[in-house]
C-alpha cells in the first residue's frame, strides 16, 4: 500500500473548526486540496493509501468533519503518526513538527518564516493581534507551500523514524497500541460532555470573589494599595523588608517561609489557577452547555496523558 504524508490547515483549533485546506505528499511531489470543494476528489485519492500524519488525531478529526474520511473505514493499520513515533523513540524531545524537521531533516523552515511575515502584514492591515490571525486569512501563495512542506516533513520523518522503531519488538507493540488508542480517543472526543452550567457559573462567581478578597487582604497585609502579588520583583522586595531573603517566588520557596504573607500569596495563586485554568476554561470552551474533550496523547514525558486545548502539530 502506498504511503503518503497528510496535513490539514483549519479555520481554528476548536473541535468544530473546519479545515479549509489539506495537503499531501507522496515522496515525489506535493499537492494541496481546497476544502470542501475538493473533498470528494481527496476522499478518492486517499482511499487506497496508508496515511501518515503528525498528531494524527487532530487531522483525522478534521478530515472526518470535512467529509473526506469516514470513521467506520479508518483502522489503526492504515494510519501512522510521526508524533507518536518520535515520542516512543525519545519521550523527552520536543515533538513539534518544525522542530523535528530542523533537528532530523536539517530543514530551515523557510516557509514558516513567510507565514510569520504574512501574519504581521495582515495584522497591521486589519488592526488585529498576531494571535487573532488564522491561516485562512493569509494569501494562498504563502499558505500552500507551507502546507505542502508540512506533508513532506511528515512523510520524511516517518521514513526516518519507522525503521528505527522496527528494530525493537517492544516498541513496535507499544506503537501499535498507541495507534489503537488514538482511534479510541478520537471516538471519545466526538462525544460531547454535558456541563452543569448553573453550577459552573456559580463557581466562577465564587472563585472570582474569593480571589479578589484574598488579593485585597494581601494588600492590607503589605500596607500598599498598589502592591501586585503577581510581580516577583515586588514580592521579593516586600519579603526583604520583612528581613526574609528569597532567591525566588516559586511555590517551593514560599512554602519554606513561615509567614502569613507567603501562605496568602500561595492561596491566591491556587484560587486563580482553579479559576483561570479550569472554571473559565470550561466556560470559554463550552457551546450550549456541552464540551468536546481533548486528550494529548504524546505530550507528557511520563507516559500518562494530559488534556487541554487542541494543538495542530
Amino acid at each position: 500500500m502506498r504511503v503518503i504524508g497528510v496535513d490539514t490547515e483549519t479555520f481554528g483549533l476548536a473541535w468544530d473548526d473546519f479545515p479549509f485546506l489539506a495537503s499531501t505528499h507522496d515522496g515525489v511531489e506535493g499537492r494541496v486540496w481546497e476544502l470542501p470543494a475538493e473533498a470528494a476528489s481527496l476522499r478518492e485519492y486517499l482511499s487506497d493509501k496508508r496515511l501518515v500524519f503528525h498528531n494524527a488525531k487532530f487531522d483525522l478529526q478534521k478530515l472526518i468533519l470535512a467529509g473526506v474520511l469516514e470513521r467506520a473505514l479508518i483502522s489503526a493499520d492504515r494510519i501512522e503518526d510521526t508524533e507518536g513515533l518520535a515520542h516512543l523513540l525519545d519521550e523527552h524531545q520536543v515533538k513539534k513538527l518544525k522542530h523535528l524537521a530542523k533537528t532530523y531533516l536539517g530543514e530551515d523552515n523557510a516557509e514558516q518564516e513567510e507565514i510569520r511575515k504574512a501574519k504581521k502584514v495582515v495584522a497591521k492591515e486589519q488592526k488585529l493581534k498576531l494571535s487573532e490571525i488564522s491561516y485562512d486569512m493569509l494569501p494562498p501563495e504563502v499558505v500552500q507551500p507551507y502546507a505542502i512542506k508540512d506533508a513532506e516533513y511528515t512523510l520524511r520523518l516517518y521514513e526516518l523514524f519507522n525503521p528505527q522503531l522496527e528494530q525493537y519488538d517492544d516498541l513496535k507493540q507499544l506503537y501499535a497500541d498507541e495507534m489503537e488508542l488514538c482511534l479510541v480517543l478520537l471516538d471519545i472526543e466526538a462525544q460531547t460532555m454535558k456541563l452543569d452550567m448553573e453550577y459552573l457559573n456559580a463557581k466562577v462567581r465564587e472563585y472570582s470573589s474569593r480571589a479578589l478578597r484574598k488579593e485585597l487582604e494581601i494588600r492590607d497585609m503589605v500596607g500598599e494599595e498598589s502592591f501586585n502579588p503577581n510581580s516577583s520583583k515586588q514580592v521579593l522586595e516586600v519579603f526583604a523588608e520583612l528581613g526574609i531573603k528569597l532567591k525566588s517566588t516559586g511555590k517551593i520557596a514560599l512554602r519554606g517561609v513561615d509567614h502569613p504573607l507567603s501562605a496568602a500569596i500561595l492561596e491566591l495563586r491556587h484560587l486563580r489557577k482553579v479559576l483561570s485554568t479550569y472554571l473559565l476554561g470550561l466556560q470559554q470552551e463550552q457551546k450550549n452547555g456541552y464540551i468536546h474533550l481533548n486528550f494529548r496523547q504524546h505530550k507528557p514525558v511520563t507516559g500518562r496523558m494530559s488534556s487541554g486545548g487542541r494543538e495542530e502539530e
